[in-house]
């Protein structure tokens, strides 16, 4: 004879796997959508950099605040490489 209750159980126990199965995707993939933002963000931002040209005063600056170090009295090699690249530029 069939037990209809273990019917019952099993169908409510293969809904209830389902459920939880559809859950498990939805979160993979709201993790990939987030992925996907972070990427194009970062794209974006490297897309952005590659427009703009930092000044000597803005390289000095950040470097200032990042090291907390005097960009022109110790690295004095870089700061007059930067002018020479900003002299190569402009012919």
């Amino acid at each position: 004879m069939i037990d209809y209750n273990l019917v019952l159980y099993i169908g409510i126990g293969l809904i209830v796997f389902g459920f939880v199965l559809f859950l498990v995707s939805i979160h993979f993939e709201r993790e990939a959508e987030i992925k996907l933002f972070k990427q194009e963000q970062l794209d974006k931002a490297f897309k952005k950099a590659q427009v703009k040209k930092w000044t000597k005063k803005e390289i000095i600056y950040v470097w200032n605040k990042c090291y907390g170090e005097d960009l022109t009295r110790e690295y004095s090699g870089f700061i007059s490489q930067l002018e020479r690249t900003k002299e190569n530029e402009q012919l």
